[in-house]
């Protein structure tokens, strides 16, 4: 291996010059000791420290290591992935980051979660027990039941049931409901055309029943024959406001 080498890469900070720079490189250091001595709960915490200072790919391969040596699959398994689907991950280090997901494939129960629409936090179980990433994600889990629980901004929280098994791989989709509210018009004409501009797609049709997201809203209600009419609501989430519109007719020419 090359970047992932088990002599464990001291981090690069010569072009960082403030202290928190210093802090992580020692906290390294102080890993890479530890897990010389096969201390790898005292690797993990210096790591872990390191990390946080300073996000690095080679702590994230020297925190699977360490949990590869503690004989916690799932947890090493996490870490791969989260090195895998790095997208600035060397090409030259892909095949070592391959091979340790293949390595530990048979060892875990897998559950890779894809949502509709993607990016939403995934969480396992409980919120309490933290995130496990953004979807799509694939996340290795204890063999049994489980419940995902996904939130995403702007939309409602989604959830599925999934029953694993070790040494297989589990696929479960979401689809995330938008959180909207409703908005219903009536008034005369019958008939207008609501958009939100004057040249905007129809939205419906006086008396109509809208669906937006929460915010406020101006509707531009038109009718030939008749003054255009905008109309402000204030669209609550998951909530109903009513409006009415009473259109007046265009002036006859004398």
């Amino acid at each position: 291996m090359r970047t992932f080498a088990l002599s464990l890469v001291l981090l690069a900070s010569a072009a960082w010059a403030d202290n928190t720079a210093d802090e992580a490189d020692i906290a390294f250091e102080l890993g890479n000791r530890a897990y010389a001595k096969r201390d790898y709960e005292g690797a993990l915490a210096s790591y872990f420290l390191s990390y946080r200072l300073v996000p690095n790919r080679n702590v994230l391969f020297n925190i699977a290591r360490c949990y590869e040596a503690l004989d916690k699959p799932d947890e090493a398994y996490r870490y791969w992935n989260d090195l895998w689907v790095d997208p600035s991950l060397p090409d030259a280090d892909k095949g070592d980051v391959k091979a340790a997901l293949k390595r530990l494939a048979p060892k875990v129960a897998l559950v890779t979660v894809t949502s509709t629409p993607p990016g939403a936090e995934l969480y396992v179980d409980r919120k309490d027990l933290g995130s496990r990433g953004r979807t799509p994600q694939t996340i290795a889990v204890t063999p049994g039941a489980h419940t995902l629980l996904l939130e995403l901004p702007g939309y409602q929280p989604g959830s599925a049931k999934v029953a694993t098994a070790r040494g297989k791989e589990t696929k479960q989709a979401v689809e995330l409901a938008r959180i909207v509210g409703t908005v219903t018009l009536t008034g005369t004409p019958a008939g207008a055309v609501v958009r939100e501009t004057a040249d905007g797609p129809e939205l419906g049709k006086v008396p109509a029943t809208l669906s937006f997201p929460p915010g406020q809203r101006l509707l531009l209600v038109q009718a030939p024959g008749y003054l255009p009419q905008q109309v402000l609501v204030d669209v609550q989430a998951n909530g109903e406001v009513s409006a009415k519109v009473a259109l007046a007719e265009k002036p006859k020419p004398t």
